[in-house]
């Protein structure tokens, strides 16, 4: 045996654990492939990359709008130019 081949038995039980899935469940199941290729643990971890993308933005966002309130260019600038109180 090649130092890379492995028993069936082993190879059946690997796969098996990767696709979440078993023969018997295989030929038992309806013959809708997408709902079988979509356990519900990858449904899970589709839903929670959606809920952390969706949490990452809202998290830039306001981080952006921290970053352009606390900027000396806003606020304190643009309200020294107008009254001309940064001239001595």
């Amino acid at each position: 045996m090649a130092h890379n081949s492995m028993p069936n038995k082993k190879r059946e039980h690997i796969l098996e654990t990767l696709t979440n899935t078993s023969l018997a469940d295989a030929l038992h199941a309806p013959n809708n492939v997408r709902g079988h290729l979509f356990s519900a643990s990858t449904q899970g971890l589709a839903m929670i990359e959606k809920i952390t993308r969706l949490y990452l933005g809202k998290s830039a966002s306001i981080s952006q709008s921290i970053q352009k309130l606390n900027s000396p260019e806003t606020g304190a600038n643009s309200y020294e130019a107008d009254n001309g109180s940064g001239k001595v």
